[in-house]
């Protein structure tokens, strides 16, 4: 049987080697959510830029962290940055359509997709890549999905040959599941950086979205998703 990962990685942007606040982080799991290796923190830039398939790039990545992978696994990872923009902000920019009237913030479909106005009204706060200035890590992390993964099978996951399941999620909604907290033993990320904490959180939400999908919200709850979701677990739902 095909091995699977679970793999969470929190984005730095595109040159953040210097950066001390904000790198990226990279986070492997195995099937019973222990660590394989040891969480990474620098910048994947180099190693997306070298490994032209998608099985180079787990080589090389799984090394970071301590790995030998074959490259043929069964991948699920979860991404903290936002992996696509609004349809309002794309067919602004690509088809000079406006989208009327604008109003608050948390309505304005430049800044903001469907998936974070759904998430607003669950009380949670996602960024918006052109509000929050995030836009290095969004425009990398929907450069790796080009590279490496760019069929869209349904709203807000990504595959290749399905080996591979790539989805954006959110740390500070992961941390709120009750589901979760109950997976993490409390030495797990002990004086590790925030980044590769919330690669780690991403990883046990990868590890939920490949053995336990029903358990996370999907993009049905919308009647006409953008084309990238915010996955987390459903017990974040007031009626749950």
């Amino acid at each position: 049987m095909t091995p699977k990962l679970y793999a969470g990685w929190d984005v730095g942007g595109w040159n953040c080697d210097r950066n001390a606040q904000s790198r990226d982080a990279l986070v492997f799991l195995d099937a019973a959510g222990k660590f394989l290796g040891s969480p990474w923190r620098g910048n994947l830039r180099p190693v997306i830029n070298q490994a032209q398939t998608p099985e180079q790039w787990l080589v090389k990545a799984g090394r970071l962290c301590g790995n030998s992978f074959s490259g043929s696994e069964v991948l699920f990872m979860g991404i903290d940055t936002p992996l696509s923009f609004s349809r309002g902000f794309i067919d602004l920019i690509v088809h000079h359509q406006e989208a009327g009237d604008i109003g608050g913030s948390q309505e304005n479909p430049y800044l903001y997709r469907e998936t974070e106005m759904f998430w607003f009204r669950q009380g949670l706060k996602p960024l918006s890549p052109l509000k929050d200035m995030i836009g290095s890590q969004a425009t990398k992390g929907v450069h790796f999905l080009a590279k490496f993964a760019r069929t869209s099978r349904e709203a807000g996951l990504w595959t290749n040959r399905h080996r591979w399941q790539i989805f954006e999620t959110y740390p500070s909604g992961l941390k709120r599941s009750q589901s979760l907290q109950g997976k993490v033993h409390p030495e797990t990320m002990k004086n590790r950086h925030q980044d590769e904490i919330d690669a780690y959180w991403c990883a046990l939400g990868a590890r939920v979205l490949g053995e336990e999908r029903e358990k996370m919200v999907g993009p049905s709850v919308c009647r006409n998703p953008d084309p990238g979701w915010i996955w987390l677990p459903k017990d974040l739902l007031p009626h749950q």
